[in-house]
């Protein structure tokens, strides 16, 4: 198994797939963010999904894990 290098690759795999939706689920229940609608003259900035394999102590690949990181670098302070 490999890390995906799209959303498109990730998407392909079951396993990949269930760590996005973990990660969703995590930052709802810890109210991380909430999806809101977009104000009008507003627009969003940037995320990106960042993959990983842990592996546990035998060598074997221990789960996937992924986090959805905001592209902080693009927001524009008024």
């Amino acid at each position: 198994m490999s890390i995906p290098k799209s959303i498109g690759d990730a998407l392909i795999h079951h396993g990949w797939c269930q760590a996005m939706l973990d990660e969703i689920s995590a930052l709802q229940t810890s109210r991380t963010w909430e999806l809101v609608p977009l104000p009008s003259g507003k627009s969003i900035f940037g995320y990106r999904w960042v993959f990983a394999i842990k592996i546990g102590l035998d060598g074997t690949i221990d789960r996937l894990k992924v986090h959805l990181v905001a592209k902080g670098y693009t927001q524009i302070l008024v």
